[in-house]
């Protein structure tokens, strides 16, 4: 009589048994999606986190949506001009100046004169150790290394162009609501009677249609890099900053300002563990100091007309916004 010890349990009781495990063990980490990571020594504590199993990267050959843990990455944001970089930029300072663990990360601006340089670039980066987080209307330098990481925002076209209009005429609280353009040039539109984007739209000026040829193609200009075909707006250039939207670790929409600050999170949890946070004290605080002071409305038909003439900055507008929706649904931010 064979006894209870002795039995060997069958093939078919040992799949079930297998099938069982990997149910539970799906369930499991499932659960690692409601975890509250804590910034470690940071005052911003619950922070929403998706988990790690979840930031399985696909694409061999892009950055865009890839995870990065620890801190010691230098984070380069060439910052299009009116995309609230400044408010992403005060609240990783908040983060960072919380912080009582570890390293902080050192909120570093790149300064002008490497913005068309890569040369220069790399010059001032090689005197800069991480971390670091650095802000600066740079073009994108090309610049392959694994301690860099990209990260952009895009504005709809227009409304960005409207934006930085009335900034560079009027100002924000940020510049005592003074001008931010080269007083010559500021002259020379207050001599025209231009206070409006409309004003400068129909004007003969050369004065008026470079400022605005020059606003019209910025997003792409710094997306596309530091070659000197970049600072055309060109078939050529689309393409080339569209093929470097892979080497970001993500490119965010103003319009979705709050989402890409949880994708950074989510990303780069060790980095930016609490910055949420962070950003929602800044958006109660001071938000506002960085609001262009007079925000004039063009006309319906000059609305249109720039919508026209910018034709390649939203197709590559589009591109990213396709990218980054599906980043987001990837990640269920």
């Amino acid at each position: 009589m064979k006894t209870c010890a002795g039995a060997r349990p069958k093939p078919f009781f040992l799949l079930v048994l297998a099938i069982c495990g990997f149910l539970v063990m799906g369930v499991i980490l499932e659960s690692v999606t409601d975890v509250q990571l804590f910034c470690r020594g940071s005052t911003f504590l619950t922070t929403p986190f998706n988990g790690r199993y979840r930031l399985k990267h696909d694409l061999a050959h892009s950055s865009f949506g890839r995870p990065f843990f620890g801190v010691n990455y230098t984070i380069i944001f060439n910052a299009v001009p009116k995309t609230g970089s400044r408010t992403l930029e005060t609240a990783v300072k908040n983060l960072s100046t919380a912080k009582r663990v570890g390293k902080p990360m050192r909120c570093v601006p790149i300064p002008a004169e490497t913005w068309q340089s890569k040369q220069n670039f790399e010059d001032f980066l090689s005197l800069k150790k991480p971390p670091l987080f650095m802000r600066g209307h740079a073009s994108f330098p090309a610049i392959d290394r694994p301690d860099l990481l990209y990260i952009g925002i895009v504005r709809e076209p227009v409304d960005r162009v409207i934006s930085q209009f009335n900034f560079m005429l009027h100002g924000d609280a940020s510049t005592n609501y003074q001008p931010v353009m080269e007083p010559e040039r500021k002259k020379i539109l207050d001599d025209l009677g231009v206070t409006t984007i409309d004003d400068c739209y129909y004007s003969s000026s050369t004065v008026c249609q470079s400022f605005l040829d020059n606003l019209r193609s910025t997003t792409i200009r710094i997306f596309c890099g530091m070659h000197p075909d970049c600072r055309t707006p060109s078939r050529w250039s689309l393409r080339k900053a569209i093929e470097n939207v892979d080497r970001y670790t993500v490119v965010g929409l103003q319009s979705y300002f709050s989402d890409m600050v949880k994708i950074l999170e989510t990303l780069g949890p060790d980095a930016f563990g609490g910055l949420y946070e962070a950003y929602e004290f800044v958006k109660r605080n001071t938000t506002k100091k960085f609001s262009t002071s007079k925000k004039i409305v063009p006309s319906n038909r000059t609305f249109m007309l720039l919508k026209k003439d910018m034709k390649l900055e939203y197709e590559f507008y589009h591109y990213v916004e396709e990218k980054f929706f599906k980043l987001k649904k990837r990640l269920k931010i």
